[in-house]
């Protein structure tokens, strides 16, 4: 038995008002009649949602609409797909000094260039 079934045992008890417990193994849950226990006015099979009424299946994926695509769009685009590219270990180090200049750029500089 799963967790997960140990765990909708354990719901289904307190949902008819049994005594519900486990074992010292931990993989057992044993269930009890008690005085509490009962047979609720709704129906365990009401609360089973049923997809055929359920208006998931109604939903469908729209398309976007291209009259609202900026103009920039294309620019970004072809700024992504230069990125995507193989770059050279000098094109990496001069894109790593334009971070770090920018970031350090109100002269706390503490950290020392490391080249290896």
């Amino acid at each position: 038995m799963t967790s997960y079934h140990r765990m909708l045992l354990h719901r289904v008890a307190a949902y008819f008002g049994l005594d519900h417990n486990v074992d010292q193994t931990g993989k057992c849950v044993i269930i009890n009649k008690t005085s509490n226990t009962r047979i609720p006015d709704q129906k365990f099979s009401e609360h089973i949602k049923d997809d055929k009424t359920d208006d998931f299946q109604k939903r469908c994926i729209l398309k976007r609409d291209n009259s609202s695509v900026d103009k920039d769009d294309s620019v970004m685009r072809m700024k992504l797909k230069e990125d995507r590219r193989s770059k050279s270990i000098e094109e990496r180090e001069e894109e790593y000094q334009r971070a770090r200049e920018r970031i350090f750029a109100d002269g706390l500089d503490t950290f020392p260039l490391d080249k290896r």
